[in-house]
Parts: structure tokens; C-alpha cells; sequence
């Protein structure tokens, strides 16, 4: 990988965002990507993904009883984020962000924060059923 850090994260960014990004911000990120070691963090984790595997059987046994807040964009996981989260909990509230890809925040972070401080504040933004 080392030496083509351009190429995996540009390519990785245009297929994960909603709407485009310049070239320009993506050398940002493949510059600090190609740093020693940048790329090992994301690497580790879909390495995990087995052990999670092993995790998530054994939190399925006894779900979480909190409200558990599932947000995903329209772009991205979509409505399979709030289905897999009822997976593991038993008050699931979820929603889908419009135009949106998979760096929720970064891409809409009004949609994000209101949707954020609504939970938190015990409201019920969100949904638990899927919607067209």
C-alpha cells in the first residue's frame, strides 16, 4: 500500500460520500495517511470484524434496555444501521439522513446535531420503522 495511499483513499472517498469532494482535500487526507503507520488504524479495524463477530453473538443474548440512537446516511448503511442496532438493543430509535454518505457529521452536521441533542434531551426525533 505504501506509495498509492492517493489512489486507495480517493478512490475509498468518492465511493462513501453523497456528494463530491475536491481533489485537493483528498491529498490532505492520503498526506497524513501516508505518514508510518496511517493506514494501520483502519486496517485493524476490519480485521476486528471476526472478533466483533464473536462479540455481538454474545451481546445479542441480553439486549441493551437503554434508548440506543441509530443514524446512518441515505448513501451509506441507510436503514440496516437502525436494523442492526435492534439487534442489540431493545429501545432503538433511527433515522436516515438525506444526502448524506457515511461521514454523517462531516456531510450534515445539522442533521446530526438536531438529531443528537433531540435524543439526548429525551425527545423523539427518529424513527423505528423503516420509511420509503
Amino acid at each position: 500500500m505504501s506509495g498509492h495511499e492517493q489512489a486507495y483513499i480517493s478512490d475509498f472517498y468518492k465511493k462513501r460520500l453523497a456528494a463530491p469532494v475536491a481533489d485537493e482535500d483528498i491529498a490532505v487526507y492520503a498526506h497524513a495517511y501516508a505518514a508510518p503507520g496511517g493506514l494501520r488504524a483502519g486496517f485493524e479495524l476490519y480485521r476486528a470484524f471476526p472478533e466483533d463477530e464473536r462479540h455481538f453473538k454474545q451481546f445479542m443474548q441480553k439486549k441493551l434496555p437503554m434508548p440506543v440512537l441509530a443514524l446512518a446516511g441515505e448513501k451509506s448503511n441507510g436503514w440496516a444501521e437502525t436494523e442492526m442496532a435492534k439487534e442489540l438493543a431493545t429501545n432503538v430509535r433511527g433515522d436516515v439522513a438525506p444526502r448524506t454518505g457515511h461521514w454523517l457529521p462531516d456531510e450534515n452536521s445539522t442533521y446530526a446535531s438536531q438529531h443528537l441533542l433531540a435524543f439526548f434531551a429525551g425527545g423523539t426525533t427518529g424513527s423505528t420503522a423503516r420509511t420509503p
